[in-house]
């Protein structure tokens, strides 16, 4: 195939590479992407992404990380900027359950596996974890001060709703039974007030 954008800088060209990764592996998950899709969908030529990239997880690898990384970044902005506990609760919980981190947890979740190409994806999972983490540690000792939230144990709090959330969106994919985005959020805040020590839910 020509190239559509030969003149780009190779940094340009390596990023419409993963950009065009993203849609396609929202369309047809981990298992259905190929080099010459990703060209495809790219304008360029296979040899272009194989110069870029030693294989499909390469770019997985690299695409599900700026996707991932740029969703929670932006719910990070919003829980931090809100000042009420509560509310930043609230939008905690409206955001970790969308059909977008649906599909972040299926990326996640294909990419399981004894492959190597299953390990250089989740290359990155440990860092997006931790700064996960953080958020969720500053979120229960700012509503701790506050006075909102009852957390002797932080750290125990934040290992807890982890779990609740890793727990839920598992299930999400799984539906069996079936629990609708919904369902997960409620699921979610009645427990996450329960361990917060949170009376009332709004």
């Amino acid at each position: 195939m020509a190239e559509v954008r030969r003149r780009q800088p190779p940094e340009v060209r390596r990023q419409m590479i993963v950009d065009a990764a993203v849609p396609l592996l929202h369309e047809s998950g981990l298992r259905g992407i190929t080099l010459r899709g990703i060209a495809r969908a790219a304008g360029v030529s296979v040899g272009t992404v194989t110069y870029h990239f030693r294989s499909v997880a390469d770019i997985v690898d690299v695409a599900v990380a700026q996707d991932v990384t740029a969703y929670y970044e932006r719910l990070e902005e919003r829980v931090r900027a809100e000042s009420d506990p509560l509310g930043a609760l609230d939008l905690l919980i409206e955001g970790v359950f969308t059909e977008e981190t649906r599909r972040h947890w299926q990326l996640w979740f294909d990419s399981i596996g004894p492959a190597e190409e299953a390990r250089e994806v989740r290359s990155g999972q440990r860092s997006r974890y931790a700064r996960w983490n953080e958020m969720l540690r500053a979120m229960v000792t700012d509503g701790a001060a506050a006075g909102a939230f009852v957390a002797p144990d932080p750290d125990r709090t934040v290992t807890l709703l982890v779990a609740l959330v890793d727990g839920l969106s598992l299930q999400r994919l799984r539906g069996e039974p079936a629990l609708t985005t919904q369902q997960a959020r409620e699921h979610f805040r009645a427990a996450a007030f329960e361990l917060l020590g949170v009376p009332h839910p709004r």
